[in-house]
């Protein structure tokens, strides 16, 4: 097992909890874990957004047709779903009437231009399309206004769009939050030009979105405003997915709960779901659509039986999320026996090129993150397509990438190759495109550049305690801080260097490893085989095995709420004879 400590520095008379939020990048850990509503930005000095207003403001007053348009991922469904549920607050009947929304046939991104009627004057395109010029230029000559609320890099603003992103934004200093979180400040604003108090009010689907995006919570800004959302729960889409996950949440939603068992289950849909599902995923989040009876299709339905919506809803996404799991472990299995026939992690970065009968292009870029979760080397998964214009053979998918000292952004690097023809998204989870003929040569200049670049998985400890010297207080504040942790302010990792263990301190309950400290400390590790129990115990006796223990921070809430260890890793360093 491989790890390296993190800065031990403290300051005077500072907790540990303080010393792993500078670590984290935060200057004034009092003030990250006491931000308030003054941490957040006032919308109005945000570029384009009060010409925006006007724009969408104009439209209402003279009942046109305002289409949204709903991108393939959790943060472009709920960002969708914010603009129409402040629109259906502030003009319900007009909002009925005049407002309409569409998605993509696949996963794909951007603007659907194919989709948009003649009688359409405003398009919002929330999550998506700061980058489309030219399509922004066609819509313009057609006298079709168009507003882009988002947050993924672009070269510079439209001449043809209202856009509103804080990537490009100089006078807006939080870059960390989505394309969702985008809406909300638009839609905060509108609140100010029409005396309400909506966006706040929504913000839980704001959050869902943002923590499904992985957006980083460093900055005060992103804290507050996912504190906002997850103390306040008011789409019926969230009250009901967290009643579903009920047992797992344990009665607090933090951000890590909210990514482990809502968000995967959303973007199963917007992957792999049919289009009757994905509409009906939509309608669930949307307020004036989630209570609406609808036909039943649960399974042994009566003949006529009617269910919500939102009771639809919640069952495909268990069910999608089911058929999207079996169909990526069947496709990861594949692709890792393809790994090793052709010996491709002999290249720095792992480029993986699939013919059509190979790949499902809804799931790449999740098994991109099965597969860097692995091999722990930045992934690029493509598949085979052609360029549209020359028909050459091109390889288009998504790269993901853990960042590392020799590989900060995976998007920074491909473009800095000026081999790819497309490299957007995100610096670490992003496109991919590239041409056929450039493939071995972006594989040499990558080996080349990366020689000496170290890619072994590698744990970073927070805090190391030794025999006998383990500070309980440590552990249970890390442990009561537990939703504060998500992207960006990770949770932090212990060891426990050379813990001697007798037989009896090494316990097997079930398929539940406890291995049983001083000071009514515990370490638990779940789905443990006897085998794997039985080569932790000494050999001897009055022989110790002495373990070292790598892992998180909780309370133990199945026994009696006191401190406990969750193990990622561990490994026997060693042991020892006691008299």
């Amino acid at each position: 097992m491989k790890y390296k400590i993190r800065n031990q520095d403290k300051k005077n008379n500072e907790s540990t909890l303080y010393k792993i939020l500078r670590s984290r990048g935060i200057e004034d850990p009092y003030h990250y874990l006491n931000v308030s509503e003054s941490d957040i930005i006032d919308p109005s000095i945000i570029t384009n957004i009060k010409e925006a207003a006007m724009c969408l403001i104009k439209h209402i007053g003279l009942y046109d047709k305002i289409f949204i348009n709903v991108d393939s991922d959790c943060d472009g469904y709920t960002s969708a779903a914010f603009m129409i549920n402040w629109l259906y607050r502030t003009f319900p009947g007009y909002t009925e009437k005049f407002v309409t929304w569409g998605f993509h046939d696949d996963k794909g991104h951007g603007i659907l231009e194919n989709k948009i009627s003649k009688d359409i004057k405003l398009i919002i395109c929330p999550d998506a399309g700061s980058s489309e010029y030219e399509i922004h230029k066609r819509l313009k000559e057609k006298g079709v206004d168009i507003i882009i609320i988002d947050h993924h890099n672009a070269d510079k603003y439209s001449e043809d769009a209202y856009v509103i992103n804080n990537q490009l934004d100089p006078n807006y200093s939080t870059k960390t939050i989505s394309g969702v979180m985008m809406v909300y400040k638009f839609c905060s604003y509108l609140d100010t030009l029409v005396n309400a108090n909506h966006a706040k009010d929504m913000l839980d689907l704001a959050s869902l979105g943002d923590i499904a995006d992985v957006m980083s919570l460093q900055d005060y800004e992103a804290h507050e405003l996912i504190t906002l959302g997850l103390n306040n729960i008011n789409n019926p889409f969230m009250i009901a997915m967290i009643a579903k996950n009920e047992y797992s949440f344990k009665g607090k939603v933090t951000p890590t709960g909210i990514a482990w068992y809502i968000a995967p289950a959303v973007n199963a849909v917007t992957r792999v779901g049919t289009n009757e599902e994905k509409e009906c995923l939509f309608q669930a989040m949307l307020e004036s659509k989630a209570y609406n009876q609808v036909l039943s299709t649960k399974r042994g339905h009566k003949v006529g039986e009617t269910e919500t919506i939102l009771e639809q809803a919640v069952r495909i996404c268990t069910n999608v999320k089911r058929r999207q799991d079996k169909s990526r472990d069947d496709m990861f299995e594949s692709i890792c026996k393809k790994i090793e026939d052709k010996d491709l992690l002999k290249n720095k970065i792992l480029f993986i090129q699939l013919d059509k009968s190979e790949s499902n292009t809804s799931i790449t870029g999740l098994i991109a993150n099965k597969l860097m979760s692995k091999y722990g080397h930045p992934v690029m998964l493509l598949n085979q397509t052609f360029d549209d214009e020359t028909g050459e053979l091109m390889w288009s998918g998504s790269g993901r990438n853990i960042p590392t000292e020799a590989i900060p952004s995976l998007q920074k690097f491909a473009q800095d190759s000026h081999f790819f023809e497309l490299a957007q998204g995100h610096d670490n989870a992003l496109g991919l495109s590239i041409l056929d003929s450039n493939v071995d040569s972006f594989l040499r200049y990558s080996n080349a550049v990366l020689a000496k670049a170290d890619f072994t998985p590698c744990y970073e400890i927070d805090a190391v305690y030794y025999p006998n010297k383990i500070d309980i207080n440590d552990i249970l504040e890390i442990a009561d801080a537990e939703d504060i942790w998500g992207q960006g302010i990770e949770e932090p990792l212990i060891l426990l260097e050379k813990i001697p263990f007798t037989a009896e301190n090494i316990c097997l309950y079930g398929s539940t490893l406890k291995l049983v400290l001083p000071d009514n400390l515990s370490a638990i590790k779940f789905n443990v085989s006897e085998d794997e129990y039985k080569r932790l115990l000494p050999r001897n006796i009055n022989e110790v095995n002495l373990i070292s223990i790598i892992g998180t921070c909780a309370r133990n809430t199945g026994w009696d709420n006191g401190p406990e260890i969750k193990i990622k890793d561990y490994e026997i360093a060693g042991s020892a004879y006691y008299f």
